[in-house]
């Protein structure tokens, strides 16, 4: 079962973590630095977010991916502004689906593990 707050978290991780690296890394800065800083930075984010988050999802089902996504669109902002310059609304838009895409592969491959888990019914509880 598929939970959509576990997408809202990947989306908003992503998101965050791309306006966060916008305004914090310069065009001027060298490649590896962006990339370490915006690493530093996404999960920063992703620890912030996590807090409040895992009350409504579970822990493990939120920083699992949500590793993965910071540590990306951390990198890969990171280079990107330094490479290109692009506009706030790019990088949103690539840390949006940063976060959907790594969540959807995250979602595939733990049913490819597990299978698809039926919801508990009350009558099989009696």
């Amino acid at each position: 079962m598929i939970k959509l707050s576990d997408y809202f978290v990947a989306v908003l991780i992503g998101s965050l973590s791309a306006i966060a690296i916008h305004f914090a890394v310069s065009p001027s800065w060298s490649m590896p630095v962006a990339m370490l800083a915006g690493m530093a930075l996404g999960m920063v984010v992703m620890t912030v977010i996590i807090l409040p988050f895992s009350l409504v999802g579970g822990i493990f089902e939120i920083i699992m991916p949500g590793m993965f996504i910071a540590n990306f669109a951390g990198m890969a902002g990171g280079m990107w502004i330094v490479a290109y310059t692009p506009s706030l609304n790019a990088l949103l838009a690539f840390g949006f689906l940063t976060g959907l895409l790594i969540n959807i592969v995250f979602n595939l491959y733990d049913r490819s593990l597990h299978g698809e888990i039926a919801p508990v019914k009350e009558d099989s509880l009696k």
